[in-house]
C-alpha cells in the first residue's frame, strides 16, 4: 500500500533525529573511553603484547604529561593527531593504571620558563612556507613521567607514535624496577700507551664497556676478574667476556657453574689479539675452547675475508678514495636473522680481522643444546692462513673458489653441563700460576639447574674502542648496527624479551613475491592497474546500477500512486 507525502517526510525525518542522536551519543562515549578497530594484517595500530606486559607492572598509577602545542606545523599536524590517539589508546589499556594529562606551554608563561630551565629540547623550531613566504614555527613537543615518589622522568621530542612504544615501555620498566639488573662485565687488563700513530693514541681498549653511560639508565655494571677474590656474583643477569684470556681452571668451572644455573652470556672471542700501534697478530686461548668444542662450536684458526666489505682508514687508496678491504667483513641485512628479535632489523655489522665458526649440531644436540645461526658471512667468503702482520695497503688476491657462508654469530640455548658437579670446585691458583692443594673438608659443587643462553661473537674488534669512538663519520656509519647489536642482547639477557620486541617492532611493507625478476614487468603492471582504476571502476558501476534501481523503483511507485490515491508526473495535466 502506498504511503502519502506527508508520511514519508516525517518518517525521514524521524531517521534524521535517531542518527543524530546515534551519532552525538557515539562521540560523547568515545570521549569517555578510546577505542579502534585495527583490521591491519600486523597489527599496525594496536598495543603490542609486550608493551601490555609492562604496563602489568605498574604497582601505582603513572602520570604521564604530553607537553604540546595547539598549532604545530603543517608537516606535524598527523603525527600529533596520530600521538594523541596512541596516547589514549594506552590510558584505556593501562585500566586507571596511566593518568593522562596534556598541555600546552604556549599558552602559559611559567610553564614555559619551566621546561626551558629543565632542557631546551621542549622546544623546537622549524621553518616552514606559508603563503609564499619563509617563516619560524616554534612548538613544543615532549612527556614527563611521574610515578610513585621518584623524580620525574624527562622525554624530548617525541614525534613519531610508532617509537612511542619503546619510549613510554623502556622508562616504565625502568621505573618499576626493583633494582637494576646486574651485568658482569670481563674486559682485558688495560695496555694504554703513548702510540706513535697520532689516530691511536691512547686507543685500543675495551674499557668503555666499564664506562658505557647509556647502560647506567637501566642497569648495574661491575667489572669483574677471575682471579683470587673475583669471579661471577651470585645475582648477575649477564655475563660479558670480552677477549677472555688463558683462564685458570677454576675461571673455567666459574663459567660453566654461571651457565649451568641458568646464566646469559655474550662472548666475544677470536683466536688472536691484535697490536694497532704495529698490526701485529698474536695468537690467542681463552681457556674455553674445549668446553664450547665439546658442545658443537669451534672457533676457525684462519683470517676470514669476504668480498661484502666496507672502507675503512687504513686501507688502499685508489682514485682518491679508499677502498674497501676483504679482512673489514660487512655482513649485510640478508646475512642476519630475521626471526630472532637480536639480529633483526639490524642495518649491517662491519666486521674487522674476524674470525668464523665451526658447528657441529649433533654434539649440540647430544649435550641437549640448540644452535641458531645469528649472522654468516656472504657466499663469497675464503679463509688465509693468520699473518703475523696485518697490511691492509697490499691487495688480497681473490680465490678461484669461495667458501659457504660461514657464521660469525650464534646463540645457544638449553641445560648447560657443568663438569665440576658433584666434585670440590678447583680453587684459584696462586701468585705463580699453580693449582694450590685442595683442603681436606672442601665440599663437592651442588648447582640449581636451569637453562641459560649463551652468544658467540667470532670478532670482538667489532666492539674496539678504536672504531666505536672514533670521529670519523665514515666509520661511525660502518659500525652503527655494532652498538645496536650490544643493546640488543643486553636489553634481551638482562631485561626480557618484551623491551626487544618492542624495539624491533616494525610496519613491513607486504610485496607482491610471486611476480619478482624482469620478465614479470607486465602481470605487475596489471595488478598495480587493477589497484589504482578497477576498484574505483566497479565502485562507480556499482553507484550507476543502483542509481538505475532506485530510478526504476521510483517510476513504479508513482504509477502506483497514480492509479490509487491521487496525481503524480503520470497523472495527465488539467487543461482550465
Amino acid at each position: 500500500m502506498a504511503v502519502d507525502k506527508k508520511q514519508r517526510d516525517r518518517y525521514a525525518v524521524g531517521t534524521v533525529l535517531v542518527l543524530l542522536v546515534v551519532v552525538i551519543t557515539a562521540n560523547l562515549v568515545a570521549e569517555l573511553r578510546f577505542w579502534r578497530l585495527d583490521l591491519t594484517a600486523e597489527q599496525r595500530y594496536s598495543l603490542s603484547a609486550p608493551f601490555h606486559n609492562i604496563l602489568n607492572r605498574l604497582e601505582d598509577p603513572l602520570k604521564i604529561t604530553y607537553y604540546s602545542s595547539e598549532v604545530v606545523p603543517a608537516q606535524f599536524e598527523f603525527g600529533k593527531r596520530a600521538m594523541l590517539d596512541k596516547l589514549r589508546e594506552i590510558e584505556t589499556a593501562a585500566g586507571g593504571k596511566i593518568l593522562l594529562e596534556i598541555k600546552d606551554p604556549t599558552k602559559d608563561t611559567s610553564l614555559r620558563e619551566k621546561l626551558h630551565k629543565e632542557s631546551e629540547l621542549f622546544e623546537v623550531t622549524v621553518q616552514s612556507v606559508e603563503r609564499d613566504q619563509r617563516v619560524r614555527t616554534t612548538f613544543y613537543s615532549g612527556f614527563h613521567l611521574l610515578y610513585q615518589e621518584k623524580d620525574a622522568v624527562p622525554l624530548q621530542r617525541v614525534f613519531d607514535p610508532d617509537e612511542l612504544e619503546y619510549l613510554l615501555g623502556s622508562r616504565i620498566l625502568t621505573l618499576t624496577l626493583k633494582e637494576k639488573p646486574l651485568i658482569a662485565i670481563h674486559i682485558p687488563k688495560s695496555r694504554r700507551k703513548q702510540s706513535p700513530n697520532p689516530m691511536l693514541q691512547n686507543q685500543g681498549s675495551f674499557e668503555w664497556f666499564a664506562e658505557a653511560p647509556f647502560l647506567d639508565e637501566k642497569f648495574e655494571k661491575k667489572v669483574i676478574e677471575f682471579a683470587p677474590g673475583g669471579g661471577i656474583p651470585a645475582n648477575t643477569k649477564l655475563l660479558i667476556c670480552v677477549r677472555p684470556k688463558d683462564l685458570s681452571e677454576q675461571g673455567q668451572c666459574e663459567v660453566a657453574k654461571f651457565l649451568a644455573q641458568g646464566g646469559r652470556a655474550l662472548f666475544l672471542a677470536s683466536p688472536w689479539e691484535i697490536d694497532f700501534d704495529f698490526r701485529k697478530v698474536t695468537p690467542l686461548r681463552s681457556g674455553l675452547e674445549d668446553y664450547f668444542k665439546d658442545l658443537g662450536v669451534a672457533w676457525v684458526s684462519a683470517l676470514v675475508l669476504d668480498e661484502s666489505s666496507v672502507a675503512l682508514p687504513g686501507t688502499k687508496i685508489e682514485r682518491g678514495s679508499v677502498k674497501p678491504h676483504p679482512v673489514y667483513v660487512k655482513i649485510q641485512p640478508q646475512g642476519l636473522s630475521q626471526e630472532n628479535p637480536v639480529t633483526r632489523f639490524l642495518p649491517g655489522l662491519a666486521m674487522p680481522y674476524t674470525s668464523a665458526f665451526i658447528l657441529d649440531e649433533d654434539k649440540a644436540k647430544a649435550a641437549g643444546l640448540d644452535i641458531e645461526v645469528l649472522a654468516r658471512t656472504s657466499k663469497r667468503t675464503w679463509t688465509v692462513p693468520l699473518p703475523a702482520f696485518l697490511d691492509l695497503v697490499a691487495s688480497m688476491e681473490k680465490p678461484t673458489r669461495f667458501d659457504n657462508p660461514r657464521p660469525v654469530l650464534v646463540q645457544l640455548q638449553g641445560q648447560f653441563p657443568c663438569a665440576w658437579e658433584g666434585k670440590p670446585e678447583p680453587g684459584w691458583p696462586d701468585e705463580t700460576g699453580k693449582p694450590k692443594p685442595l683442603p681436606s673438608h672442601a665440599k663437592p659443587l651442588v648447582l640449581n639447574k636451569l637453562p641459560g643462553t649463551v652468544f658467540l661473537y667470532s670478532c670482538p674488534e667489532s666492539f674496539h674502542q678504536f672504531f666505536l669512538e672514533t670521529n670519523d663519520p665514515m666509520v661511525q656509519q660502518q659500525f652503527v648496527g655494532n652498538g645496536h647489536l650490544l643493546l640488543n642482547v643486553v636489553e634481551t639477557a638482562a631485561l626480557g624479551d618484551d623491551l626487544l620486541a618492542m624495539r624491533t617492532k616494525t610496519n613491513p611493507t607486504r610485496a607482491i613475491h610471486k611476480f619478482e625478476g624482469e620478465g614479470e614487468d607486465r602481470k605487475r603492471n596489471l595488478i598495480k592497474a587493477g589497484m589504482i582504476a578497477l576498484i574505483p571502476g566497479f565502485v562507480v558501476l556499482f553507484a550507476l546500477c543502483y542509481w538505475w534501481w532506485r530510478r526504476g523503483t521510483q517510476m513504479d511507485y508513482e504509477r502506483e500512486f497514480s492509479t490509487t490515491i491521487g496525481p503524480s508526473s503520470f497523472t495527465p495535466e488539467r487543461s482550465e
